[in-house]
């Protein structure tokens, strides 16, 4: 006899129905209520975005979420930072062009 068959006998037998009884009446089962787990998002920033990137330090992608508003923040910030740093004056030395030994 498989284990399968085996195992299903053993349950059979241990619901306390003999092998030929079967329910005269099936037993009514009550409708199942579906809700979702998060309410829809009413404005199209909020809603959540995934990207794979390159992390520092580490030459494999990795999965980073965030809501739409928070990548326009972080990419709005990048963006000035850039330009504060284009726009601050060098401390270095200039050095006139041209070759000469």
């Amino acid at each position: 006899m498989s284990a399968a068959l085996f195992l299903a006998l053993a349950l059979f037998q241990q619901s306390g129905a003999a092998p030929g009884d079967a329910p005269d009446v099936a037993t009514p089962v009550a409708p199942v209520t579906v809700t979702a787990t998060q309410a829809p998002v009413a404005d199209p920033r909020d809603r959540i975005v995934c990207r794979r990137e390159h992390v520092l330090g580490s030459n494999r992608p990795q999965r980073i979420c965030q809501t739409q508003r928070q990548w326009e923040a972080q990419r709005d910030q990048s963006r000035e930072e850039l330009r504060e740093v284009r726009e601050r004056p060098s401390d270095l030395p200039s050095f006139p062009r041209g070759g000469g030994r």
